[in-house]
């Protein structure tokens, strides 16, 4: 009965969420105040860049031209059936401008029977143009589908269904690759695969739980029980993350499989102390685990001083998930045993005496040598860390079979970029319309596609080079002409004058993070040089630079929420051990492990991601859990027992719940790779070790530490929170 309540309270929420998810929008991790996000919602407005869906179609070499021809056309004429579909923009129905005295006209690419006309073939391969319909090869065709301003965004996984059915519907009859890009469809995707983490990961996360409780315990009791209280701690927190975020992110995704784990380990401690002293031991523990609540609750609401807001939420609603859990087990969990009468037998093995006592063997002669060594890593770790490097790729924070990561490989192989940065050159609109302005432009042109991430720019001054080469007349005419495709917005995406701007994209070959700062660095650079600085001024924006914002805020964090989480953690050792030696002591085993995380990784190049940093104080606040819990058994053994024994007692006490706690996250993290998601594989990965390495620390570090020191008021003192 216990099981099936605590399931369906799971399953509940678990669908409750999946009607509650949205497509997921980059630009609301900033502040809606902050002038990033100000930026681009104003570059958003003024060009209306935010609602359209690229579609690449590969249709081989041996394919002939007019067969591709004909299926884009009968493609594009479906695909504007679709409701919310404004606009179709391919090859079939492109033009391109030509002067005609002072006035302009549109010649189309292709004739009557679809084939391209001989004076407008070289005009795909120039700069206005290249990569916009057909790449070079002449086998990767692209349509760009224009939705309606402010449709229901709700609506998003309808509108690429009805795509996807026309797609698959011409994919049968013709042989050819597709492919779709844009921010909308990578909003969707990331919506789609957080759905996909909660009702997939979470039942194998929830059975994993399960069994373990009964492995370690041999009661199916104790395992409903501790099922049913993390039900509770994760229920209380989606009912919280429905009420403050009424959606959810990646990151609030992540946020219930953390409140799991914060879940399971006080379970572990506590039906481990009953399992050894009955009821007296469910109150012995209380207030170590009052502590490890209290440490892990610091490390997690350092997370809400950052600026980002799924950041900011994520510490939020773990940190909620903190408190239900602990005020569940020890308030509510007590009755619930009682009321269904729970037993837990003994322990009947003695493997957990047998492997405690060959590892105090081990210590016990090695003490200095231990001590030694890990004072030595810990340095050489240190020393390391000026080589830390840190790397993203938005586009690729899939895996490689995801359709999101084969659609990004596609654009680049197919057409050259990944995505573009905007480049917007502000000034007075008479001024920047001169010859001497032009000028300078084309030099600033030149200057930009130099640069190695840069593979293609689209501006007014390539309009302007086109023109030129294409229909050259008097300067008089064709500045009029000009005008008048300026006037009859034929490249008002270009240059809004009422704005006073010119917009230039730049087409990037590289999303990783650490390139796109780098090309925006370049781009400052080369723009602040007095040759330009006293004609315009410029503001790059665009989504790529809202999402290397995004980066740096999180990396700029870090390093305020890891000290404040030491910090906090430290202050909060100092209150409870009434020491500020020992609050020391406690903290010493738990900062070696990210040290030695980021070290081993300086020293092997390997770079860390980006979206890890904020692991860093979780990490620290949760691993200093088996230390807390070590030290506690070790304070209250007999005053007059000697250390040697007093350590020996307490690392035979706390060997079971440490060992187990540790092994249950190594077989609940793996579940995290049933995902696409790039960014939970490496978070399992990043806890699996950090999570390893504390205990590590506290079975092997602590022990020889302590060894070492010599009886005396250090470790004489008693806590004076008595059970």
């Amino acid at each position: 009965m216990v099981i099936l309540v605590s399931l369906l309270a799971i399953i509940f929420s678990a669908f409750f969420l999946r009607e509650q998810v949205k497509p997921y929008r980059l630009i609301t991790a900033i502040a809606p105040e902050h002038p990033l996000r100000k930026n681009y919602e104003t570059f958003v407005h003024d060009y209306d860049d935010e609602n359209k869906l690229y579609i690449s179609l590969h249709t081989g070499r041996e394919t002939p031209w007019a067969e591709s021809i004909q299926a884009i056309k009968k493609i594009r004429q479906e695909l504007l059936t679709i409701r919310f579909v404004n606009d179709v923009f391919d090859l079939t129905s492109a033009q391109y401008p030509k002067a005609v005295g002072p006035h302009f006209k549109l010649e189309s690419f292709l004739a009557v029977d679809g084939t391209l006309k001989p004076e407008s073939a070289g005009y795909l391969d120039n700069q206005l143009f290249q990569g916009m319909y057909v790449n070079q090869e002449r086998n990767a065709f692209l349509l760009t589908v224009v939705l309606q301003t402010n449709f229901d965004r709700r609506l998003s996984k309808n509108i690429l269904a009805e795509i996807y059915s026309i797609l698959e519907q011409h994919n049968t009859k013709s042989s050819y690759t597709y492919h779709i890009l844009g921010d909308l469809y990578q909003q969707t995707q990331f919506q789609l695969e957080i759905q996909k983490s909660n009702l997939q990961v979470l039942p194998v996360f929830i059975l994993l739980i399960l069994l373990s409780f009964y492995f370690f315990f041999r009661s199916w009791g104790v395992a409903a029980s501790a099922l049913f209280i993390i039900g509770m701690s994760y229920l209380g927190t989606v009912l919280f993350i429905a009420w403050w975020e009424k959606s959810l992110s990646p990151l609030a995704s992540m946020s219930l499989f953390f409140v799991f784990v914060i879940a399971t380990s006080d379970l572990v401690h506590y039906f481990s102390a009953l399992q050894k002293e009955g009821e007296s031991g469910g109150a012995k523990i209380f207030w170590p685990c009052f502590m490890t609540s209290i440490t892990t609750f610091i490390g997690l609401a350092s997370l809400l001083f950052s600026e980002i807001v799924p950041v900011f939420n994520f510490g939020l609603y773990c940190c909620c998930g903190t408190v239900v859990a602990f005020l569940s087990t020890f308030y509510f969990l007590p009755t619930l045993i009682k009321v269904f009468n729970v037993k837990i037998p003994p322990l009947k093995s003695n493997r957990y005496l047998r492997q405690p006592h060959l590892l105090y063997k081990y210590i016990r002669p090695r003490r200095w040598k231990i001590v030694a060594t890990y004072f030595i890593l810990g340095i050489l770790s240190i020393a390391s860390l000026s080589r830390l490097t840190f790397q993203d790729s938005f586009l690729e924070v899939f895996t490689k079979d995801h359709p999101l990561t084969k659609s990004v490989q596609a654009f680049k192989q197919d057409f050259g970029f990944a995505g573009n940065l905007e480049l917007l050159l502000l000034g007075d609109s008479e001024k920047l319309e001169s010859p001497q302005e032009q000028k300078l432009l084309q030099d600033l042109d030149l200057e930009l596609r130099a640069l190695e991430n840069v593979t293609g720019i689209a501006s007014t001054t390539v309009i302007r080079q086109f023109m030129q080469a294409t229909t050259p007349s008097e300067q008089g005419d064709f500045e009029n002409s000009l005008r008048a495709m300026r006037d009859s917005g034929l490249f008002k995406n270009l240059f809004p004058f009422f704005k006073n701007q010119l917009r230039w994209i730049v087409r990037l070959r590289s999303l990783n993070s650490q390139e796109i700062d780098k090309t925006c660095s370049q781009i400052r650079g080369i723009l602040e040089q007095p040759k330009y600085a006293g004609h315009f001024r410029h503001e790059i924006t665009g989504y790529t630079k809202v999402r290397l914002g995004v980066m740096v805020m999180i990396f700029e964090s870090f390093y305020f929420s890891l000290l404040l989480t030491v910090l906090g953690i430290y202050l909060s050792f100092v209150v409870y051990y009434k020491s500020f030696r020992l609050a020391l002591l406690a903290m010493v085993p738990n900062l070696f492990p990210l040290v030695a995380m980021y070290g081993v990784a300086a020293y092997f190049d390997v770079p860390i991601d980006y979206n890890l940093v904020i692991l860093n104080s979780a990490v620290l606040g949760i691993g200093v859990d088996d230390t807390i819990h070590f030290l506690h058994y070790l304070l209250h053994t007999n005053d007059r027992t000697k250390n040697e024994s007093r350590v020996k007692r307490s690392l035979y006490a706390m060997y079971a719940p440490m060992t187990r706690s540790t092994y249950l996250f190594f077989c609940a993290f793996p579940t995290f790779f049933l995902t696409d998601f790039r960014l939970f594989h490496n978070i399992a990965i990043f806890l699996m070790i950090g999570l390893f390495l504390a205990l590590l620390s506290d079975m092997v570090f602590n022990p020889a530490f302590l060894l070492i020191l010599r009886d005396g008021k250090f470790l004489r003192k008693k806590i004076s929170l008595s059970s």
